[in-house]
This record gives structure tokens, sequence and C-alpha cells, in this order.
């Protein structure tokens, strides 16, 4: 990672994890590199440094955060715990792969925010691009959740008008 980081120059390499506290934690491996996780699992674990993201965007004030994407392995909604003044200042458009649960709807109207994604019908495999909204825990297969601020709203409703497969 670091060699391909080296390549370009607009790449730091921060050797920490992303939690919703700065300090230390237990990192589970897997057999693979892309599976290890902060969250509780079998087998080896290291210590390692954890770092919220507020911390990090304190540490780089140039940054102008417009887009953030999380995707660790189970601990995404721990990771946006630790980012709600990035979320106030910035008001950023998150991806993210955390569960749609009574947690996240509740965060995300805590912060003027709407929760958004694709689902898959199990039987005819049509795909809907859609608003959740607090009765939707129960939806079908989703991956990739876009947690969209007000000042996007009106986008993503026009959106899923037209995106109806």
């Amino acid at each position: 990672m670091k060699t391909n980081a080296a390549l370009a120059s607009n790449i730091e390499v921060i050797e920490a994890a992303v939690s919703s506290y700065d300090g230390r934690a237990q990192f589970f491996l897997s057999s693979g590199t892309a599976t290890g996780s902060l969250e509780m699992q079998e087998g080896p674990q290291v210590d390692v440094p954890v770092m919220k993201i507020d911390s990090f965007i304190a540490a780089h004030s140039a940054v102008d955060v417009g887009l953030v994407k999380i995707d660790i392995e189970g601990h995404d909604f721990e990771a946006l715990m630790g980012m709600q003044g990035t979320i106030e200042k910035y008001q950023p458009l998150i991806l993210t792969e955390c569960r749609f649960s009574p947690e996240l709807a509740a965060f995300c109207a805590q912060h003027a925010y709407k929760v958004f994604g694709s689902i898959r019908d199990p039987q005819t495999l049509n795909m809907q691009f859609l608003e959740f909204i607090s009765d939707d825990f129960e939806k079908e297969w989703h991956k990739m959740l876009f947690l969209a601020p007000l000042r996007l709203h009106s986008k993503f409703n026009e959106i899923c008008n037209l995106h109806r497969f």
C-alpha cells in the first residue's frame, strides 16, 4: 500500500483504524487482508491505533470534505459516531455498508440526513433505488447505503423516481 501511495502526490497513508474514539484497539486478523476487522472474530489479533474521522479532519484543516466512503467490515456505524463534527461542519454525502437499523435511522434524523439505497427482490431479481424509512429495517438485500444531507434530498428523490428497475 505504501509503495502504491508513494506513486501519487495526493495520498497520505495513516497507519490507524477508524472508530468512534481515539486510542488503541484489538484488530482481528482473518485469512485475507481484506476482511480484518475491529469487530470481534476468531483468530489472531494485533493491537492497533484507532482514531475518529473528526480527529483526522481536525489535523488536516485544508481538507474540504464533500464525500466519505465507509466500508470497514462491520464497524461502519462506529466510524459514523466518530465523525459527527465532520457531518455538522461539512454535510458530506456518505456511502456506507452500514446495516440499516433503528440506530442508523435515529443518527441520520439527528443530522437531517436521509438514507437511500437499492434493493433487489429475491424472486424477480428486480432492483429498485429508494429512500429507506424507519419501518424498512427488514428490506431485502442491500449493500451500499447513501446517507444524503439535507442539501441533496431533492436530487436523491429525483433519482428514486427515475430509477425504478
